[in-house]
């Protein structure tokens, strides 16, 4: 089990503050940053697909949206799994 501490301090100049971990583990790298591509990869290509089957079909008919559908639900999905991998990696995290 492997604790790390993470800060939330506010940006210089700003008023936004920001949380990071201070100390990773090695192999955050090696887990997580291929994960996040993969999913990337998978939303770029389905945006892609829909923009295609968009200008192919037009706004209307059934292909355009069932296409307009699985878009919609892969840039969600993404957007999540960012939203839960930020959580597991941050869970045990001592925040000062």
């Amino acid at each position: 089990y492997y604790r790390t501490a993470a800060f939330f301090d506010p940006i210089p100049g700003s008023s936004l503050y920001i949380c990071a971990p201070l100390n990773v583990p090695g192999y955050f790298r090696e887990v997580w940053i291929p994960l996040f591509v993969h999913e990337m990869l998978l939303m770029a290509l389905a945006v892609f697909k829909g923009i295609q089957v968009a200008r192919e079909h037009g706004k209307g008919g059934y292909m355009a949206r069932f296409t307009l559908f699985l878009v919609r639900d892969s840039v969600l999905y993404y957007f999540r799994f960012a939203k839960a991998a930020d959580f597991i990696s941050l869970h045990s995290a001592d925040i000062r």
